[in-house]
């Protein structure tokens, strides 16, 4: 009996063995939110179906923002823009397709998705962040745009002033890489007080460390438009239905950022940890989308609006 009791003893006193990582562990860093996309709908408890601030038409774009234009399957998500005629703000439009807007908002932290971007002339995903309802002035970083006809360029931009008029300034990076048309790849954006970084595979591609880098919470947004001002419409060489694939989205921070966070729930849970997932319901500010010179990154300074009107309104409509 004392040899098993000794044996007992042991297998209690030991240090419990450390578990396996979890694909979403990052070193240093606390998950606030994850969607692996493995069920078969989007989760309701995660993303709003639309902008925050409700329906309404921006930036000359051609599609109406509707609820049956995502697929999930075998662990990916699919934004699909369609041909079809459907009704958005009063409006009938020509095309179909979909926005997701986090339920999270957070101030600070890192940002992540793994992306597969739909080819075609006048197809334009983006995957960006903007500020909660409410904050002042503009804030807005888009981790990437690529237009479907362009699809190995990825333009990052982060945007700011008081307002999206004549007060709106903003610093673009455009780099051209691989066709992100052929595969996945990961775009990520690590943001703390003093600076934004853009990632793209694990490679910094921009880092920006003046005015404007955003001091209130944020909630990420994916979506898929059509037509508009920057890429044009789409023509008979487009492919439709085109999708916009995600094989996940991930938020994290830092424990010495304090994780402000507003409000509890949305979002997945992470793996076991003091604080779990948190998440937040917001509403929203107001966006600008706007393109940068091809190929170069602007100056370091304040840069005016330029070719786009925006994607979307001063203000809640």
């Amino acid at each position: 009996m004392r040899p098993l009791l000794a044996l007992g003893l042991a297998c209690l006193l030991a240090p419990p063995r450390p578990a396996a990582a979890a694909d979403w562990d990052r070193p240093g860093w606390l998950l606030t939110f994850h969607d692996e996309f493995e069920g078969s709908t989007v989760d309701a408890a995660s993303w709003v179906m639309r902008y925050k601030w409700g329906e309404a038409p921006v930036n000359g774009e051609l599609q109406a923002y509707v609820d049956d234009a995502f697929e999930v399957k075998d662990g990916i998500l699919s934004i699909v823009g369609e041909r079809r005629s459907a009704s958005y703000a009063g409006q009938t439009l020509g095309y179909a397709s979909g926005v997701l807007c986090s339920r999270l908002e957070q101030r600070y932290g890192y940002f992540e998705a793994r992306l597969k971007v739909p080819p075609g002339q006048g197809l334009w995903p983006a995957f960006w962040l903007l500020g909660k309802n409410g904050s002042p002035g503009v804030n807005e970083v888009d981790v990437h745009e690529i237009l479907g006809n362009e699809p190995s360029r990825v333009n990052m931009t982060v945007h700011w002033g008081t307002d999206y008029g004549a007060g709106h300034r903003q610093d673009p990076t455009s780099w051209l890489g691989p066709d992100f048309s052929a595969g996945f790849h990961v775009f990520g954006l690590e943001w703390s007080q003093e600076a934004l970084v853009w990632t793209v595979d694990g490679i910094e591609r921009k880092r920006y460390s003046g005015p404007g880098v955003p001091q209130v919470p944020m909630y990420v947004i994916l979506n898929l438009a059509i037509g508009g001002s920057w890429p044009g419409p789409p023509d008979d060489t487009t492919p439709f239905p085109a999708r916009y694939q995600v094989d996940y989205v991930r938020a994290y921070a830092r424990p010495s950022d304090g994780t402000s966070q507003a409000g509890c729930g949305g979002g997945q849970a992470g793996p076991a940890s003091l604080l779990g997932a948190i998440g937040a319901l917001a509403t929203l500010s107001a966006r600008r989308r706007s393109p940068p010179p091809t190929g170069q990154r602007s100056a370091a300074g304040p840069v005016a609006a330029s070719r786009r009107s925006g994607p979307g309104p001063a203000a809640p409509p």
